[in-house]
Protein backbone atom coordinates (compact mmCIF):
# COMPACT_ATOMS: atom_id res chain seq x y z
CA UNK A 1 0.00 0.00 0.00
CA UNK A 2 2.73 2.29 -0.42
CA UNK A 3 4.07 2.86 3.47
CA UNK A 4 7.90 2.25 4.49
CA UNK A 5 8.14 0.25 8.06
CA UNK A 6 10.81 1.22 9.90
CA UNK A 7 12.27 -1.47 12.78
CA UNK A 8 13.86 2.20 14.59
CA UNK A 9 12.14 5.09 15.36
CA UNK A 10 13.76 7.98 13.26
CA UNK A 11 13.02 11.24 12.51
CA UNK A 12 11.58 10.58 9.51
CA UNK A 13 8.70 8.40 11.13
CA UNK A 14 5.33 9.85 10.80
CA UNK A 15 2.75 6.88 12.57
CA UNK A 16 3.50 4.71 15.38
CA UNK A 17 1.37 2.06 15.70
CA UNK A 18 0.85 0.53 19.37
CA UNK A 19 0.00 -2.60 20.97
CA UNK A 20 0.83 -1.71 24.27
CA UNK A 21 1.87 1.89 25.65
CA UNK A 22 4.55 0.40 28.26
CA UNK A 23 7.54 0.65 25.76
CA UNK A 24 10.38 2.44 25.15
CA UNK A 25 9.33 3.78 21.41
CA UNK A 26 5.72 4.76 23.15
CA UNK A 27 7.10 6.74 26.09
CA UNK A 28 9.71 8.44 23.64
CA UNK A 29 6.90 9.56 21.06
CA UNK A 30 4.44 10.95 24.17
CA UNK A 31 7.39 12.92 25.56
CA UNK A 32 9.68 14.35 22.23
CA UNK A 33 7.50 13.51 19.14
CA UNK A 34 4.25 15.54 19.28
CA UNK A 35 4.75 15.23 15.59
CA UNK A 36 3.77 11.12 15.04
CA UNK A 37 0.04 9.89 14.92
CA UNK A 38 -0.06 7.02 17.67
CA UNK A 39 -2.58 4.88 16.34
CA UNK A 40 -4.13 1.49 17.16
CA UNK A 41 -3.28 -1.86 15.13
CA UNK A 42 -7.05 -1.54 13.14
CA UNK A 43 -6.00 1.30 11.24
CA UNK A 44 -3.96 -0.66 8.89
CA UNK A 45 -6.64 -3.23 8.14
CA UNK A 46 -9.43 -0.20 8.23
CA UNK A 47 -7.24 1.06 5.32
CA UNK A 48 -6.32 -1.81 3.80
CA UNK A 49 -9.78 -2.57 3.62
CA UNK A 50 -11.04 1.12 1.53
CA UNK A 51 -8.07 0.53 -0.15
CA UNK A 52 -8.98 -3.59 -1.86
CA UNK A 53 -12.58 -1.60 -2.11
CA UNK A 54 -11.11 1.01 -4.27
CA UNK A 55 -12.97 3.31 -2.21
CA UNK A 56 -11.33 7.02 -1.40
CA UNK A 57 -9.31 6.91 1.67
CA UNK A 58 -9.67 10.01 3.89
CA UNK A 59 -6.05 9.49 5.61
CA UNK A 60 -6.80 12.24 8.52
CA UNK A 61 -10.64 11.09 8.94
CA UNK A 62 -8.74 7.43 9.74
CA UNK A 63 -6.17 8.95 11.62
CA UNK A 64 -8.49 10.77 14.17
CA UNK A 65 -10.90 7.35 14.41
CA UNK A 66 -8.25 5.06 15.38
CA UNK A 67 -6.14 7.28 17.32
CA UNK A 68 -4.84 5.41 20.30
CA UNK A 69 -6.32 7.42 23.31
CA UNK A 70 -3.91 8.80 25.44
CA UNK A 71 -4.85 7.57 28.81
CA UNK A 72 -5.35 3.76 27.13
CA UNK A 73 -4.14 1.21 29.69
CA UNK A 74 -3.88 3.94 32.74
CA UNK A 75 -6.38 2.57 35.71
CA UNK A 76 -7.14 6.07 37.54
CA UNK A 77 -8.31 7.15 40.20
CA UNK A 78 -9.95 10.97 41.33
CA UNK A 79 -9.80 12.80 44.65
CA UNK A 80 -10.66 16.08 45.78
CA UNK A 81 -12.82 17.19 42.82
CA UNK A 82 -16.22 18.32 44.15
CA UNK A 83 -17.02 19.21 40.62
CA UNK A 84 -17.66 16.01 38.51
CA UNK A 85 -16.70 17.68 35.54
CA UNK A 86 -13.46 16.43 35.97
CA UNK A 87 -14.64 12.69 36.37
CA UNK A 88 -16.56 13.31 32.76
CA UNK A 89 -13.48 14.16 30.96
CA UNK A 90 -11.62 11.07 32.01
CA UNK A 91 -14.00 8.86 31.21
CA UNK A 92 -14.37 10.57 27.84
CA UNK A 93 -11.03 9.32 27.55
CA UNK A 94 -12.15 5.98 27.80
CA UNK A 95 -10.85 5.61 31.32
CA UNK A 96 -11.16 2.91 34.23
CA UNK A 97 -11.45 3.19 37.57
CA UNK A 98 -11.51 0.25 39.03
CA UNK A 99 -8.07 -0.86 40.41
CA UNK A 100 -6.21 1.98 41.64
CA UNK A 101 -2.95 2.57 39.54
CA UNK A 102 -2.04 6.11 39.94
CA UNK A 103 -3.89 8.50 41.87
CA UNK A 104 -4.22 11.82 40.56
CA UNK A 105 -4.81 14.93 43.40
CA UNK A 106 -5.68 18.54 42.70
CA UNK A 107 -2.74 20.54 43.91
CA UNK A 108 0.94 20.69 43.80
CA UNK A 109 1.54 18.61 46.70
CA UNK A 110 -0.18 15.20 47.08
CA UNK A 111 -0.05 13.15 50.40
CA UNK A 112 2.62 10.38 49.94
CA UNK A 113 0.59 8.45 52.75
CA UNK A 114 -2.57 8.43 50.74
CA UNK A 115 -0.50 7.07 47.03
CA UNK A 116 1.38 4.47 49.10
CA UNK A 117 -2.11 3.17 50.21
CA UNK A 118 -3.77 3.04 47.03
CA UNK A 119 -0.87 1.13 45.51
CA UNK A 120 -1.31 -1.34 48.27
CA UNK A 121 -5.14 -1.81 47.05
Amino acid sequence: MGAVHKLDLTSDVTHLIVGNSNTAKYRYVARERPDVVVLKLDWIEAVRALWILGEDIDPRALEEQYRRPVFADLQISLTGFDDCACHRSVHTCRCCFEDVLIAVYSGATAAPAKADHGKRG
